[in-house]
């Protein structure tokens, strides 16, 4: 476990909500290895299309990725399939599976941590996520939410940065516990805005207003 942090620390600004436990497996969410490719400077041939399929929901991708420091060079194959894939989008998913094995390998963690999308079985449901330090903060899941609901409102309301500055330091202490035991409500996923950059653009939105 130790080696996994390890790595993950030299990559991830957190790592603590890169990964989560799914029944002893530890998983890796996508958006957390799109930001290790770009720390690590990963880059990516165009993708090899071995199988396209579309009238069957069929796709299968080769994928080469390079990292410069230190120098190295992996591959891997990317498949989506009405046996393991239910979205309707079978080429984006192999996409997804391809690089996400890549940048696993090019950072020492295949065999080691897997993608959220090699499986619906890895998706996160929100019940059984567990950071890779196993930390719970002192509010349960649902007081949590709550907690992250009601302040989702305050930031909707906030009329000048000042009122934004006192609402996030007033909410440190929840903030924190969500970065950490909700990470997919602080780092947002898919089309969901997480807290962390709902922040962000609120701040901007109210200083162009200030600035108007």
């Amino acid at each position: 476990m130790k080696e996994i942090e390890t790595i993950l620390k030299k990559w991830h600004p957190n790592p603590r909500a890169a990964v989560w436990n799914c029944h002893g497996t530890w998983v890796a969410y996508h958006k957390a290895l799109e930001l290790i490719a770009q720390r690590a400077k990963i880059t990516f041939d165009p993708p090899q299309i071995i199988e396209a399929d579309a009238k069957n929901k069929t796709a299968v991708i080769a994928v080469t990725g390079r990292m410069s420091d230190p120098a190295t060079t992996e591959w891997s194959i990317g498949e989506a399939a009405p046996y393991n894939n239910k979205n309707g989008y079978p080429y984006a998913m192999a996409e997804k599976r391809a690089k996400d094995r890549v940048i696993l390998k090019l950072i020492g963690l295949h065999g080691e941590v897997y993608s959220e999308e090699e499986a619906d079985a890895f998706k996160a449901t929100g019940n059984e996520v567990k950071s890779i330090t196993g930390h719970q903060g002192p509010l349960k899941r649902t007081e949590l939410k709550a907690a992250m609901t009601t302040l989702s409102h305050d930031l909707r309301d906030c009329l000048t940065v000042e009122m934004l500055d006192e609402i996030v330091e007033a909410n440190s202490a929840v903030l924190e516990q969500c970065e950490i035991d909700l990470p997919e409500w602080f780092f947002g996923k898919d089309d969901i805005l997480g807290a962390e950059r709902t922040i962000a653009e609120k701040r901007e939105e109210l200083k162009m207003k200030a600035a108007a």
